[in-house]
């Protein structure tokens, strides 16, 4: 290895020497977009062997052409559309630094170009963003997948259209100690059809079915909030359902754990949602 010299941003120039089979392997995870060079493909790379950037971090999904929930707002994002004065995902940003989170991923489609002029690179919210962009919809599954170069580690999953207030770090904290390879945020609700349905042995998910047809009981239902290992993009298909494709499936070979909360939640999927998040959170 060559001495460095000092670069912009307190990193330093090195020449190294590399075996070329090797580097064909950094080259193909260059994409343009996520991994924007070699360079920061071997950076990437090494800060997930060595450790670095350990800290939690969060992948919000809004990645989807959802719009917003009423005629003043179809214009907009539906992460961009305000709750007591605020966007959905600011508050949703919030939530996440309160919690300790401070590196969050924003996972955005081909709209999504106004949710990244919004919030930039973080720094008027006090957190670190960084995005990754989906040239067309992956899906839930597929886009926890696109951003596998930005996750290390035990990292957080959460939809973007829905906001919720409950202990994180606790969910964090049993979610390693559980060695699962998931845990899904559970919400005790009148089932109406809407939501994915757990069914519980302790606090093991024993089954998960998206969107149950039977209605009328109190359900465990999904609250789009997940805690995953690193170890689940080997179960991750690049375009899919964690609903359908992923959860169904960890649920039956003993790998998945709930969390149940008791905190406020909202699922903002139509108009009776967003006036119901501003009566509860706004």
């Amino acid at each position: 290895m060559g001495g460095g010299s000092a670069g912009k941003h307190g990193k330093e120039k090195v020449a190294i020497s590399i075996d070329a089979g090797l580097l064909k392997r950094v080259d193909a995870r260059v994409d343009g977009t996520n991994v924007k060079s070699r360079s920061h493909a071997m950076e990437l790379l090494l800060m997930k062997a060595l450790g670095g950037g350990s800290e939690t971090r969060a992948l919000v999904l809004c990645g989807g052409e959802k719009r917003g929930l009423t005629p003043s707002t179809y214009h907009l994002p539906r992460a961009l559309v305000e709750v007591g004065g605020k966007p959905i995902l600011q508050r949703t940003i919030e939530w996440l630094k309160a919690n300790g989170v401070k590196h969050i991923v924003l996972a955005i489609g081909q709209s999504g170009e106004e949710i990244a002029a919004y919030f930039k690179n973080g720094e008027a919210f006090g957190v670190e963003i960084d995005f990754v962009r989906e040239s067309k919809p992956l899906g839930t599954a597929g886009a926890v997948k696109n951003a596998e170069e930005k996750m290390n580690g035990t990292f957080v999953v959460l939809n973007g259209d829905v906001l919720c207030d409950f202990d994180l770090r606790a969910m964090l904290e049993a979610h390693r100690k559980s060695g699962a390879l998931a845990t899904m945020a559970l919400k005790s609700v009148r089932d109406e059809g809407r939501y994915g349905v757990a069914e519980t042995e302790g606090e093991k998910i024993v089954k998960f079915e998206e969107k149950a047809k039977q209605k009328g009981e109190s359900r465990l239902v999904n609250a789009g909030v997940y805690v995953l290992s690193e170890r689940i993009f080997d179960s991750l298909p690049g375009q899919g359902m964690l609903e359908r494709d992923v959860f169904p499936s960890l649920a039956r070979k003993g790998l998945m754990r709930g969390y149940v909360f008791s905190g406020k939640w909202v699922d903002l999927g139509d108009r009776a949602s967003l006036q119901r998040a501003e009566k509860e959170l706004g």
